[in-house]
């Protein structure tokens, strides 16, 4: 007999321990659902990240456009292509004067005039280097 007044008789019944697999899965289930309730609000945090970002560099356009409009008698850098374009001439008024001087640098700088071994389209529409076109 044991304490409380019930025969003992040998058997000891073991506590279970662990989750079922109905359990797991239902667990999965709910944190499934979660997630997905979840998604939507962080893709519109993105986006809004992306709307800020974009507006802050536009901002920013605008800022180097003055800065640079003031230094340079109320002009605006020309629009163009190459080294010479007008996005080249703001890199100094962006923080971004390593990048300024690199391009200025540059070797192959192309300044429009077809020269400097640059690819020229010929009269029949293909495209001769200058050193091809010496006879």
């Amino acid at each position: 007999m044991n304490n409380s007044g019930k025969v003992n008789t040998g058997k000891v019944k073991k506590s279970r321990t662990g989750f079922t697999l109905v359990e797991l899965l239902v667990v999965i289930a709910i944190i499934g659902i979660l997630a997905s309730m979840l998604m939507p609000a962080i893709n519109s945090a993105r986006e809004s990240a992306r709307g800020a970002q974009c507006g802050s560099n536009s901002r920013n356009i605008a800022l180097a456009a003055n800065s640079y409009s003031q230094q340079n008698k109320d002009r605006l850098p020309m629009i163009g292509t190459g080294t010479g374009s007008g996005f080249v001439e703001l890199l100094p008024y962006l923080e971004m004067s390593n990048l300024y001087d690199m391009m200025r640098n540059f070797q192959g700088e192309d300044d429009g005039s077809g020269e400097n071994g640059d690819v020229i389209n010929d009269a029949d529409g293909t495209n001769k280097k200058d050193a091809d076109m010496v006879q």
